[in-house]
């Protein structure tokens, strides 16, 4: 005989299938739609969570979260089904490797790890759920770091990171953590933007350094992702490297950076075929009539100031070199313009900056604009960086990925190595 609460749940899936049904109804728009912005929308799938829990266990949790994640604008606009989970085990599983994804939440946040357990000779896919506190105090744990690192001269309390990362990860979670080389993670930007890799483990040593990172908007963008083939390349190119060091006399509040041909080698000396479009050559006109070169290189990378347009929807844009009667701005509907299937790397600051879509997979910054061209991944900054800095970790992240490393793994070597 069927209990009151195994009832109760009956009802909710049916309301939560409807809920599902009206959204994927909802039209589409330019930018995506917070699918999540509200907070009763939040509290919704938080409570089916929590229904799930009780009655049937991580995995069909999961599966709702899951349901929810695919209502997102680039996977309807893909119509993109809801991934299994042996999908994500074929595809994005692997030894040492796992999945993180956080869903911050009005009364409590729910935390789910997916992780590969040897068991008699093989390995078995394991889901485990970790509440966690409300999104409104994890927000407040988060901002003031995310504060701190919108000011290069401002230095991250040691401490509040420590709580943050302690609330975040709880033990079990970091027993985890601790057999893994890479992971996949999704949601933890949902809070004040704060990168994973920022995250301290229990010798106070940041996560960035510890594993290969590669951040997601949502499990099936990440699917995606990661079924791209690249196309065979003609040209062979190894990379292409834009650098605008001087920027226009009307954008004054930016200095000029160090960019010349020292700069150029110590980025290119890891690679045998190489374009550049360096000083006077930086400009957008030069850029976008390199497509050929564009589509065909392993790796795209733009040296540059990043600004903020805050009036405009990807408020983004990167400040190339001026040019007589020209525009020195590229924008994110310029980049759409090209086909890519390489790394891109955006050194520049800024560059993840977007309108908050709480939800939703469209990445609104420059990222996704690079994404949507083709890129196979990008490397960017959501907050200010500094051009030394960038410019000696970008040389050991070259010399990592011309040595056959994925980008997220010479990313974390080249932090790792600069520790």
């Amino acid at each position: 005989m069927r209990t009151e609460l195994e009832r109760a749940g009956e009802e909710l899936r049916a309301a939560f299938g409807s809920f599902l049904e009206q959204w994927s109804r909802t039209p589409q728009r330019e930018g995506g739609i917070g699918f999540l912005q509200l907070g009763w929308r939040r509290l919704v799938v938080s409570e089916v969570l929590d229904m799930e829990l009780t009655l049937s266990g991580a995995e069909a949790a999961f599966g709702r979260l899951l349901e929810a994640q695919t209502l997102g604008s680039a996977a309807r606009a893909r119509a993109a089904s809801v991934p299994t989970l042996a999908e994500l085990r074929a595809e994005l599983l692997a030894e040492r490797r796992g999945i993180l994804v956080l869903l911050p939440a009005r009364d409590r946040s729910h935390l789910f790890v997916l992780d590969l357990e040897p068991r008699g000779g093989t390995t078995e896919l394991v889901v485990t759920h970790h509440p966690l506190p409300s999104r409104d105090q994890l927000v407040k744990l988060a901002g003031s770091i995310g504060s701190a690192l919108l000011d290069t001269d401002s230095v991250v309390d040691q401490g509040a990171l420590a709580a943050l990362s302690k609330e975040l990860l709880p033990a079990p979670v970091r027993s985890r953590l601790g057999r893994w080389r890479e992971a996949y993670v999704v949601g933890f930007d949902l809070l004040h933007n704060l990168p994973f890799g920022v995250l301290l483990d229990e010798q106070g040593r940041a996560f960035g350094q510890r594993l290969a990172l590669c951040s997601a908007p949502s499990l099936p963008h990440a699917l995606e992702s990661a079924r791209r083939v690249p196309a065979p390349r003609s040209a062979g190119l190894d990379l292409v490297l834009v650098a605008a060091p001087v920027p226009p006399p009307e954008r004054d509040q930016l200095l000029a950076f160090a960019f010349g041909s020292r700069e150029q080698a110590l980025l290119s000396k890891a690679f045998g075929r190489t374009y550049a479009l360096v000083g006077p050559d930086g400009t957008r006109t030069r850029v976008l009539a390199q497509r050929a070169r564009l589509a065909d290189a392993r790796l795209v990378h733009i040296f540059a100031h990043g600004i903020d347009e805050p009036q405009r929807e990807y408020r983004a844009a990167l400040v190339l070199t001026a040019e007589p009667g020209g525009e020195h701005l590229l924008r994110a509907e310029d980049v759409r313009q090209l086909k890519l299937q390489g790394l891109v790397i955006l050194s520049a600051c800024k560059t993840g900056f977007g309108p908050a879509r709480v939800g939703d997979d469209q990445l609104v910054n420059l990222g996704g604009a690079f994404l949507d061209a083709g890129a196979q991944s990008v490397v960017l900054s959501r907050f200010p960086v500094t051009s030394a800095a960038t410019l000696a970790l970008m040389a050991r992240v070259h010399a990592q990925l011309a040595a056959g490393a994925s980008s997220a793994e010479a990313l974390r070597a080249a932090r790792a190595e600069g520790s």
